[in-house]
């Protein structure tokens, strides 16, 4: 397996890492400021940096355009032609719709949503799927997907709010840890790095709970005394955590929204 990263920046940087890391694919990125390409490269076998776009396009059968909006826009106008139906064309361009993005190409057209976890080879990677991927086409892409992460398909109506929870979820989790930490810290008792040692600790471990089977609920009743300072504590959640994540849900999505027009993909020939 082939597989190609254009754009080398945080997200496509990292998905060339793991994949590399991961053994079981060549990687060849393309970027266009080289010296990043070729700084990568440098860190991990398996990767190798292409010429030009073109060429990753080419030889490559997986195509992965990891770059901002307003890049891919250009650079799938330069490559789509290239592509041939039985090469798949991913990109983390959210704001592209897939019906647009087959416009300009014959290959096989997804949207990936990838999130930092990826960078330890865990977590979940979203995958919304075009019309021309058919079921066995799905289980061959998502066993690439699944050397770096468990893949889960959404609908395109479905990747705004499980971005909010997937690739924008642990810059969340680490914010709320944070503000945990620091007001734990303000009861003066305990130390920031005492407090967040304990926090990490806890979090990590509830996870592995969760791993284990418990459902979130499981965990509720079984900490949860009644009259006792767990359920004063969540008492003083309850009334606010929904409100806060209905309101980030919200703004998200309103963000979205609000994004700037932008000119369309040109036309791809026909096949």
């Amino acid at each position: 397996m082939r597989i190609g990263i254009i754009g080398t920046g945080s997200m496509g940087g990292m998905l060339a890492k793991a994949w590399a890391t991961a053994g079981k694919a060549e990687v060849f990125v393309y970027n266009r400021t080289p010296e990043k390409a070729r700084e990568l490269a440098r860190q991990v076998p398996r990767i190798h940096v292409a010429a030009s776009a073109q060429d990753v396009a080419r030889f490559t059968d997986v195509l992965v355009v990891a770059t901002r909006a307003s890049d891919g826009r250009v650079l799938l106008n330069q490559i789509g032609d290239i592509l041939a139906p039985s090469q798949v064309l991913a990109t983390t361009i959210s704001t592209i719709p897939l019906t647009e993005l087959e416009t300009c190409t014959r290959a096989k057209v997804a949207k990936v949503i990838p999130s930092i976890v990826q960078s330890v080879q865990s977590g979940v990677l979203l995958v919304s799927y075009g019309s021309r991927f058919s079921g066995p086409d799905q289980e061959v892409f998502e066993s690439v997907l699944g050397q770096i992460a468990l893949p889960f398909a959404v609908g395109e109506d479905q990747l705004r709010v499980c971005s909010d929870l997937t690739s924008c979820g642990p810059a969340f989790i680490a914010s709320i840890l944070n503000a945990w930490a620091e007001a734990a810290t303000k009861t003066g008792r305990i130390s920031r790095g005492e407090a967040e040692f304990l926090i990490t600790h806890t979090f990590t471990s509830t996870a592995n709970l969760f791993l284990s089977g418990l459902s979130a609920a499981d965990v509720l009743q079984r900490v949860t005394v009644p009259g006792g300072v767990t359920e004063v504590g969540l008492d003083v959640l309850d009334g606010r955590v929904r409100a806060v994540f209905e309101d980030l849900h919200a703004q998200t999505e309103q963000h979205s929204r609000c994004k700037p027009a932008v000119q369309p993909l040109a036309s791809g020939q026909e096949s």
